[in-house]
């Protein structure tokens, strides 16, 4: 029985030894991945900018920093380091011979030098250091860009350490617009740092831990000791062997004796046990919060890619239409001048729109959008939005009812949820779009529908359609949309004190902008008396 309960307790430690392991390396990774969405929606990121952002890393044991490597081209190589030089003076790029001195690093066609790095004096200041020119690391590079995931090298000695007991790990940084891998975030890590950082130092005496790396060779290592709890860990797109033995003296040697022995091995058993259960859901947790950040990352740079589309197409008829009028006065006619004239003018009213939304995103980020409360007519605001609309071409939209609304909000604002509204509706609805007043939806609220005979979303995307950058469309016939329409309509739905919503019944899919009504005596005292509002962030 003795026996027994000290094999449990070794296997309790172990699993709780290798769990806290895997838990601390998702965190690194979530970090990189974070740093690389930085680097992703930003067009350049200086040294104090790069060092506020990790400031926000709590420590890891183990870890000794965080960093950013570009992956630059052989002719580009020396304005890079002469760029890099004035923020760093006597930055160059260099490599490590054999025994690891620092070296001017060989000609090759790309390279991929670590720019950035924090704490600058870690590892005797790395960066430059080229993580090309070394083949594990170089492998590891090579399968973070294939996978676009995290990928880690086999043990080697850092930089300026002495033994062969660390890795690194890589994130892979995508340009959105090409989509293609433009340089890595990475973060080098102790092997002992890391394991020791997780046993108490109480338990440190009592077992010895040993990690052999299974990706590309069978196990090596021969034990003649026949107590060992041992696991397979999947760490960055590397199998690891982790072996956990008692030492001498240890309390888990199968051959102690006594009811002191039993009772600490199951109290130690119990307590492990419970740890053990904290560490798996901890590292649930952060699996998910991971996932976010990879989701987030993916979005943001679908929702670059798609602003840069965006503002190209209607720039570019701007731009054709502008120099087909300076270029050919003469060889114009009155007709063909005034329908360039007017598409222009339809081409900018776009790109005044997609701006629009674009800056009451950036302003409720930075908790700077104001809106004003006045008595508007719902109608007349949808008139206006109507007389834009019919200038474009196939868009047919048809006002139903006659009935009209007194709602308290901004005018501008109004005019453009439902200029969103009908453009989704136009992007992805039916072929018949309707705007009515909606009946009321409560003692002090009334709105407007915009609704359309297109196919309907499923229920659980009701409401995920408002987040930002999220698509529920992905019609390869359709030009991306930015992803954030529905998400600042219904952001400044609820800043003027109402709400927007969808749902879809009898073959309509209908969006419903509810606001506040306002009583026609009150009108006078409202006007005056009306106050800017401050956004709260999206």
């Amino acid at each position: 029985m003795v026996h027994d309960d000290a094999e449990a307790l070794l296997a309790n430690h172990g699993q709780v030894l290798a769990d806290s392991v895997l838990e601390a390396v998702d965190e690194v990774v979530e970090r990189l991945v974070a740093l690389g969405a930085f680097y992703q929606g930003s067009e350049e990121v200086t040294r104090t900018e790069f060092q506020r952002f990790v400031a926000n890393f709590e420590p890891i044991p183990g870890i000794g920093g965080v960093g950013f490597m570009p992956i630059v081209d052989a002719a580009d190589l020396e304005a890079f380091e002469a760029q890099v030089a004035e923020t760093i003076p006597g930055y160059t790029v260099f490599e490590l011979d054999d025994d690891g001195v620092r070296v001017p690093v060989r000609s090759r066609r790309h390279y991929m030098p670590v720019l950035w790095f924090e704490p600058g004096d870690a590892f005797d200041h790395p960066h430059g250091f080229d993580s090309g020119s070394e083949p594990r690391r170089r492998a590891a590079l090579a399968q973070a860009q294939i996978t676009r995931e995290a990928a880690a090298t086999p043990f080697l000695r850092l930089i300026s350490e002495q033994e062969p007991d660390g890795f690194l790990v890589y994130w892979p940084v995508i340009d959105p617009d090409t989509d293609q891998v433009v340089g890595f975030t990475l973060a080098p890590m102790d092997l002992s740092g890391l394991l020791d950082g997780q046993l108490p130092s109480a338990l440190s005496e009592q077992l010895a831990w040993e990690i052999e790396d299974l990706t590309t060779a069978p196990p090596s290592r021969e034990t003649t000791q026949d107590q060992r709890w041992t696991t397979i860990l999947d760490v960055a797109g590397r199998r690891w062997d982790l072996t956990v033995t008692p030492t001498e003296s240890s309390r888990f040697v199968s051959d102690a004796s006594g009811p002191i022995v039993v009772l600490l091995a199951g109290l130690a058993a119990s307590l492990l046990a419970a740890t053990g259960a904290y560490l798996y859901r901890r590292r649930a947790e952060t699996q998910q919060e991971l996932d976010k950040l990879r989701d987030l990352g993916r979005a943001k740079d679908q929702f670059l890619a798609s602003v840069s589309h965006e503002l190209r197409t209607p720039l570019t008829g701007v731009l054709g239409f502008a120099e087909l009028l300076r270029d050919n006065p003469a060889r114009l006619s009155d007709a063909e001048r005034k329908t360039m004239i007017a598409n222009v003018a339809d081409e900018a009213n776009d790109l005044a729109s997609i701006i629009d939304d674009l800056l009451v995103a950036a302003r409720s980020e930075l908790d700077l959008l104001a809106i004003t409360r006045v008595p508007v007519s719902l109608r007349a605001q949808a008139a206006q939005v109507l007389e834009a609309c019919d200038k474009n071409a196939g868009l047919i939209v048809e006002f139903v009812g006659d009935e009209d609304w007194r709602v308290l909000g901004d005018p501008s604002r109004v005019r453009q949820i439902i200029r969103n509204l009908i453009t989704n509706a136009d992007r992805y609805g039916g072929d018949s779009i309707r705007i009515r007043p909606a009946v009321e939806t409560g003692d002090d609220m009334v709105g407007i529908e915009v609704a359309d005979n297109g196919p309907g979303l499923p229920a659980e995307e009701w409401e995920r359609i408002f987040e930002p950058y999220y698509r529920a469309h992905n019609d390869p016939t359709q030009p991306a949309a930015l992803g954030i329409g529905l998400s600042v309509s219904r952001h400044l739905a609820r800043l003027m004190g109402g709400d927007l919503s969808y749902r879809h019944e009898d073959g309509w899919s209908i969006f419903r902008l509810s606001l506040p009504t306002v009583a026609e005596t009150g009108l006078a005292e409202e006007v005056q008396t009306h106050e800017p509002v401050r956004a709260a962030s999206l």
